[in-house]
């Protein structure tokens, strides 16, 4: 009589999901307490390293989360990043016209819109031109 061949089962390997991380790397425009005239147009760039698990891709935006936007869009696409690799933050602002201290705060969020890592921030202060 055949014997049956003998039946092989699949190994499941469990997914291993990866986590969003950020670690600020430093400002490559707008140093924080910049002395800027009114109305001026910023190009605020941070350098950034992806510090988790995941790659960043479509899905991963940068979010204002508190303070003055300076002009900004509320919302900005994150530049792709594979884990460990560097990137650049980049929003253009706009300088409030009247003088004064500004700060705004940005965050990184994932596919689900939930924030990670800790805020970006621009520091400035709008001086009055001299006479």
């Amino acid at each position: 009589m055949p014997t049956a061949a003998p039946t092989i089962q699949p190994t499941v390997v469990p997914a291993i999901a990866c986590s969003d991380d950020v670690e600020f790397v430093g400002d490559l425009t707008v140093p924080d307490f910049s002395k800027v005239a009114p109305g001026a147009v910023l190009s605020k760039q941070w350098q950034v390293r992806n510090s988790g698990t995941c790659a960043w891709g479509p899905q991963h935006r940068v979010i204002f989360v508190d303070g003055n936007a300076l002009g900004a869009r509320l919302e900005h696409a994150l530049y792709p990043a594979l884990p460990g690799t560097l990137a650049v933050v980049n929003i253009p602002m706009v300088a409030p016209a009247a003088a004064g201290d500004y700060e705004g705060y940005w965050r990184l969020s994932d596919a689900n819109g939930e924030p990670f890592g800790s805020r970006l921030y621009i520091k400035i202060t709008v001086t009055t031109p001299n006479p």
